[in-house]
């Protein structure tokens, strides 16, 4: 998700991630104010709760993490800080408040769907968007389930499109 991140923002809060835990696991969301990405996994969750952290700071340091190494982060309470820790590394990051993160609608067409990785690879090479003006046009057909790796599509049987504007 930190790829939707810029390394220079004039909005401090969008250059961090915002990470929420519950009961159903951890849920990484980042933004540009155009784009958001939210990226769901399971976690083992000691207390419900949302942190922010700096995005390209936190990816540096999980990126050179060992596979498979159990990650354990903490919001250190009043502080304004993160303790990120895996094995013997243990990482201090400043952190914004969460309140602060743009609380971005969620969609309400009710349309959901995921789409297997190389698809998405091969659909935002530039050969298969659309330029108008300055701007590039992503346009996703979404199909039933199965079908091109779609792992799931908001209503079975029917064909959904979705627009993404993607700047140069």
């Amino acid at each position: 998700v930190q790829s939707v991140v810029e390394r220079r923002n004039t909005i401090p809060i969008l250059s961090n991630l915002l990470m929420r835990v519950d009961a159903d696991g951890l849920a990484v969301h980042a933004t540009d104010m155009d784009l958001t990405i939210v990226e769901r996994t399971d976690a083992t969750v000691a207390t419900p709760g949302a942190a922010t952290a700096p995005a390209h700071t936190f990816y540096d340091i999980v990126r050179k993490l060992p596979d498979g190494a159990e990650v354990k982060v903490e919001a250190l309470g009043d502080t304004g800080q993160l303790s990120v820790s895996a094995g013997r590394s243990r990482f201090m990051l400043q952190t914004l408040p969460a309140e602060d993160f743009p609380d971005l609608a969620e969609d309400e067409s009710g349309a959901r769907f995921a789409l297997a990785a190389s698809v998405v690879g091969i659909a935002l090479e530039p050969q298969h968007a659309l330029l108008l003006g300055s701007s590039y046009f992503l346009v996703v057909a979404v199909a039933p389930a199965g079908a091109l790796g779609v792992a799931e599509a908001g209503t079975a049987g029917v064909a959904t499109t979705v627009g993404l504007d993607l700047e140069t």
